[in-house]
């Protein structure tokens, strides 16, 4: 139901509880417009709102990723430090070896020496072992990790970039400020120019040639540019399908000329060029077909033969010339005679009409006047009539008012 009828409810009953019957078959255009939540938060207010919660997580995953970083840096510093100890150790044992000398050593006490040494390095070997394996581990772990946090941190910027940065959605297509399409812009950031500007720039640029690329766009330039020239040609007094057709002309002219060029040969005319050759004959159809008239012989005993005639019946030419000249000129004397017949006849008609609208005005002069008398007969008569008619009711009154006057009269009417 429309919220003019609710409001006409209203109008004629306030307190009225009963609601409106709903029409199914309503239109959106129809329907009410909702009414704002009390609890319902404006546009502008969510932007900013989600934009901080975005702050807060990029400073939160920030520090995430320089408390790992600070993790690695700290074991390759524990590492160089146990290398170091590792190959100090190892000069220590070579020179102690080298320097120390024992006088009156037994060939039992140096076996058991030696193999004492022997079991130590490769206890050394095997935890040294152990423990690479659990250091890459971890780094895989910590790696992966940060690179989790980076990607987080990118498209945080990426969605805080586009919340603040970004216009219209009519003025600008979503998922613009990429790299490759700034790249393909060719767009140079000038000196002192805010991110935020060089990016509205980028998008201007961006949403011009997504424009410029679709189909409307195009057909509504084609269709201008033919309009212009059509204006253009019309001044010029050329006609649109003849300039098409020498632009044709010229093409295939361009054409020829590079292929002669080139070396290539003209190459004969179609039968398509040829409106004449073209024939609804199929392949041997002409021989089955009969021809469509057969020739026949004239036949001469239909024609005159010539006979001799004497001089004197003959018709010379001299003569036929004389009869044309006198015919002519009887043609051009009775053509002026119709031509003076026909300006009198069209006098007399100019006469005519002049004498019938002279009468015309004559017969209504006088039907005027005698409609005008009538009228003036009729007037006196009514004088008249009126006149007689008002004296009857004069008597009759002044009768009446000698009766009441009388007592007689008087009593008759009380008692009435």
């Amino acid at each position: 139901m429309t919220i003019s009828a609710k409001s006409r409810i209203k109008q004629c009953d306030p307190f009225c509880t009963r609601k409106p019957l709903e029409d199914k078959t309503a239109t959106l255009k129809d329907k009410p417009v909702r009414a704002k939540k009390s609890n319902s938060v404006p546009k502008s207010l969510k932007t900013f709102m989600e934009g901080v919660q975005l702050v807060k997580q990029i400073e939160e995953k920030r520090k995430q990723r320089s408390v790992l970083e600070k993790k690695q840096q700290d074991e390759k510093n524990k590492q160089k430090e146990q290398e170091q100890e590792q190959n100090n150790n190892n000069k220590n044992t070579t020179t102690s070896t080298t320097t120390t000398t024992t006088p009156k050593t037994t060939p039992t006490t140096n076996d058991n020496n030696n193999n004492n040494n022997n079991n130590n390095n490769n206890n050394n070997n095997n935890n040294n072992d152990n423990n690479k394996r659990l250091n890459k581990k971890q780094k895989k772990q910590q790696q992966q990790e940060r690179d989790i946090i980076v990607t987080d941190l990118k498209d945080d910027m990426k969605k805080l970039n586009s919340l603040f940065y970004r216009q219209s959605r009519e003025d600008v297509p979503d998922n613009v400020k990429e790299e490759e399409e700034i790249e393909n812009t060719n767009l140079k950031k000038y000196k002192g120019e805010l991110h935020s500007d060089y990016l509205e720039r980028i998008n201007k640029e961006i949403a011009k040639k997504m424009k410029k690329s679709t189909t409307t766009y195009q057909k509504r330039k084609e269709y201008f540019d033919e309009k212009k020239l059509k204006e253009k040609l019309k001044k010029q007094g050329v006609k649109y399908s003849d300039y098409l057709e020498q632009q044709k002309r010229d093409e295939e002219k361009r054409k020829e000329q590079e292929d002669a060029e080139k070396g290539i040969k003209k190459k004969r005319r179609r039968v398509d060029d040829f409106d004449e050759l073209k024939d609804s004959i199929k392949f041997g159809e002409q021989i089955e077909r009969p021809p469509s008239a057969l020739p026949t012989l004239k036949n001469f005993a239909s024609k005159k033969v010539m006979q001799n005639t004497d001089s004197s019946k003959r018709d010379y030419l001299w003569q036929q010339q004389q009869t044309d000249a006198s015919s002519k000129n009887t043609n051009l004397i009775s053509s002026k005679k119709l031509e003076e017949e026909k300006q009198q006849k069209k006098k007399e008609e100019k006469k005519l009409k002049k004498q019938k609208v002279t009468n015309e005005v004559d017969a209504e002069q006088e039907a005027l006047k005698r409609n005008l008398e009538a009228l003036k007969q009729k007037t006196l008569e009514n004088y008249n009539q009126t006149k007689k008619r008002r004296q009857l009711q004069n008597k009759q009154e002044r009768k009446e008012n000698k009766e009441s006057e009388n007592p007689q009269t008087l009593k008759k009417q009380f008692y009435l």
